[in-house]
């Protein structure tokens, strides 16, 4: 155990001394681990997971509301575990402002293969290394009424981001009741 646990410190040193810049932010975060629970049996397995998400936000002058929605499915083994995200948002919403109300409207596309490595896959304890690429395509358009000539003008901005994805994530099992998974995730 204290060999897993020293390998574990420094696999979390040599990721983040290797990806140390300037300009590179780091957070700390409470969230749930990105894996979920992979289980690696001995013989092949196939999952699948639909999420789906609705969110609204509204403050004094803005409405935003919109819906994500995701398919996971996962090849697993006892060596190796493939997964994928495919997923689609959109959101709507109004900001009013002194000049009139815009029209803000987003929609994008999500995808993020991943491998799953299973360093050490116990009942009580697994480590687990992960590394995939993540894309997400979005478009954002603004629709504004001009005041004084009742016009409309429709602006857009499409946005391309990727990159790699890696990360290690531990489960340590307590009574078979509590999991405790912390996890270190980096998108660059």
């Amino acid at each position: 155990m204290k060999k897993i646990i020293a390998t574990c410190l420094f696999t979390l040193f040599l990721v983040s001394s290797l990806f140390a810049q300037s300009n590179t932010q780091t957070n700390f975060t409470i969230a749930p681990p990105p894996l979920g629970y992979p289980e690696f049996p001995e013989e092949g397995s196939v999952s699948n997971k639909i999420d789906f998400l609705y969110a609204s936000v509204q403050g004094k002058d803005f409405s935003l509301h919109g819906m994500f929605l995701g398919w996971v499915p996962r090849y697993g083994n006892d060596l190796v575990a493939i997964e994928g995200l495919l997923g689609m948002s959109v959101m709507n919403g109004d900001i009013t402002t002194p000049y009139g109300s815009q029209s803000l409207t987003f929609i994008g596309m999500h995808m993020a293969p991943a491998i799953e490595l299973p360093i050490y896959n116990s009942k009580d304890f697994k480590f687990i290394m992960f590394g995939g690429y993540d894309f997400n395509l979005t478009r954002t358009s603004f629709t504004t009424t001009d005041p004084y000539s009742s016009g409309t003008m429709t602006w857009y901005l499409d946005t391309s981001l990727y990159g790699p994805l890696l990360g290690f994530q531990m489960h340590f099992g307590f009574a078979d009741t509590f999991i405790f998974s912390p996890f270190f995730m980096m998108k660059v």
